[in-house]
């Protein structure tokens, strides 16, 4: 990914609040500082972010909360383009009301999509918003000012350390503004790859320091009777949790029925016959809720292996991966443990 950073003038001082505050052009102050030192620094240090910004450049100011309110500066084609997006993405809370949209009207701001106010800037937008342009050159103190009245103001803002902000071009290439002191969220943050999420969560898990895999990759796990596998499917970006849960069996209805009955009465997990082997196996989506999702289908995959399969070997011969040993008085709780 390609950075592109402007740098700072030299002389900034970041504050705690998120600002610059100066007690005189020649004494920097540090330490906290009053709400209106902390907005009158940000307004500083976007003045000199503002005049940075060159062609296919956009600037965005938003909270923490990724469906918070957002104020957006984009420069092309001889304009900045300043937009308060409006979309449904935004959280109830982070919505214009009828009084913030007045406001916004009194001075100088259209409405989405207003007759005559063209599309903006790099395309047809993917959103909604309140918008102004500005022919360039800009007066970035003025900008500037007008920026952090909106967030302040309207958007509610109470500080400036609740904002972060994303820079970027039209190319996808990262922008830093070296001189502003709020925290910078990448546009396309680097995520490591699945394997070692995995990793991660089997460690937590099991509490182990290292994780072994075999020559497949897979990460093997004994639960008493049963082994199994953790395997990461960079692919389809998903995780599959199975278990040969009992092996040399010979296909027959009765064991096709049994199998379905289970599979009924069972979530999250599945059981099924592969040539002489009965596997149970669960799928999960590295996606949200993926550490939890995924210790859940451990759980699941290694119980169901360790309780059923002496069972169904009772009802139909084969063999479990592990001798099955009596269980110890009290010892009625799921144990999970990595035996390597």
């Amino acid at each position: 990914m390609e950075v592109v950073k402007i740098t700072p003038e030299a002389g900034d001082t970041p504050s705690e609040s998120g600002g610059i505050a100066h007690g005189g052009s020649d004494h920097p102050i540090t330490g906290r500082i009053s709400r209106a030192a902390a907005w009158g620094g940000l307004e500083c240090e976007l003045a000199q972010a503002i005049a940075g910004l060159e062609d296919g450049h956009r600037l965005v100011l938003r909270t923490r909360a990724d469906a918070g309110p957002r104020l957006e500066l984009a420069v092309d084609g001889g304009r900045l383009r300043s937009t308060v997006p409006t979309d449904s993405g935004l959280a109830a809370w982070a919505r214009l009301d009828r009084l913030a949209e007045q406001r916004l009207r009194r001075t100088g701001w259209h409405p989405p999509f207003a007759p005559g106010g063209g599309g903006r800037s790099f395309g047809e937008p993917a959103e909604p918003g309140w918008w102004r342009d500005d022919d360039l050159p800009v007066p970035g103190d003025e900008v500037a000012g007008r920026c952090v009245t909106v967030v302040r103001d309207i958007l509610g803002v109470p500080v400036p350390s609740w904002l972060v902000y994303q820079g970027y071009t039209s190319g996808g290439a990262e922008v830093v503004f070296g001189g502003l002191h709020l925290e910078r969220v990448a546009l396309h943050p680097s995520t490591p790859p699945l394997a070692a999420r995995v990793d991660g969560v089997l460690r937590d898990l099991l509490h182990v320091d290292d994780v072994i895999h075999d020559e497949d990759g897979d990460a093997p796990v004994r639960r008493d009777t049963a082994m199994y596998y953790v395997r990461a499917d960079e692919d389809h970006h998903s995780v599959e949790v199975f278990s040969p849960m009992l092996r040399g069996v010979t296909d027959s209805p009765v064991l096709a029925r049994r199998l379905n009955e289970l599979n009924s009465s069972i979530s999250f997990a599945r059981m099924f016959l592969t040539g002489e082997t009965v596997l149970v196996a669960a799928e999960v989506d590295a996606g949200d809720a993926f550490a939890s999702s995924l210790e859940r289908a451990c759980e699941a995959v290694s119980w169901l292996a360790d309780h059923w399969g002496p069972r169904l070997q009772r009802e139909f011969g084969g063999t479990t991966f592990f001798e099955s040993v009596e269980p110890s008085p009290g010892d009625d709780a799921p144990h999970v443990g990595l035996y390597l």
